[in-house]
């Protein structure tokens, strides 16, 4: 059977026509059924209840209820091993608080960049820096105590110490005080 070329046109359009009209209906979504559900059916079975219970007090190896605290005021006792030392009669002062830092402590830092011409002539060494941090973290004043051997790299990384570390400064009592560090880096 032979098919002309109009024929095969008005073909192609019914069978192009039936194929998009099953993608349509494939794609159109089923209504869901819906269920409807109380509160009650979430909530779980809890009994909650609040109890006040009084500390006991050990006296000479017994148990004994405390009574409610009363208005009276009572006279500190301080335990010999937690209290100040005393030497003589006077009251020593602490010689440190918690959180005191005996040297500036290094809290960010990134690597420094190797630069071009130290890496295309091959250059390296180990640079050691002493830096004075002040009192809010921040380097003020810098020695070079070891050097590369090579200005760039020792410029490089004392640029990258200044510009991006960051620091705690040292704390005395406290207080943030001036403080002095060593870092050193290897190219």
């Amino acid at each position: 059977m032979y098919i002309s070329d109009k024929g095969i046109r008005r073909l192609s359009l019914v069978v192009t026509v039936l194929i998009h009209l099953l993608i349509l209906l494939a794609a159109v979504p089923v209504p869901e059924i819906e269920v409807k559900v109380t509160p009650e059916q979430y909530r779980a079975p809890i009994q909650m209840t609040i109890k006040k219970t009084i500390p006991k007090k050990k006296i000479m190896g017994k148990e004994k209820r405390q009574a409610a605290p009363s208005k009276k005021k009572k006279k500190a006792v301080y335990n010999k091993k937690y209290s100040k030392k005393q030497v003589k009669g006077k009251v020593q002062k602490p010689s440190s608080l918690p959180g005191d830092r005996k040297k500036p402590l290094l809290v960010e830092s990134i690597r420094p960049v190797y630069p071009k011409a130290a890496l295309n002539n091959e250059w390296t060494g180990e640079i050691t820096l002493e830096l004075t941090i002040d009192k809010f973290g921040r380097p003020i004043k810098h020695k070079v105590v070891k050097s590369t051997g090579h200005d760039i790299l020792d410029e490089t990384f004392v640029r990258t110490v200044i510009a991006y570390y960051k620091f705690k400064p040292r704390r005395v009592m406290g207080k943030n005080v001036i403080g002095k560090i060593i870092l050193s880096h290897k190219y």
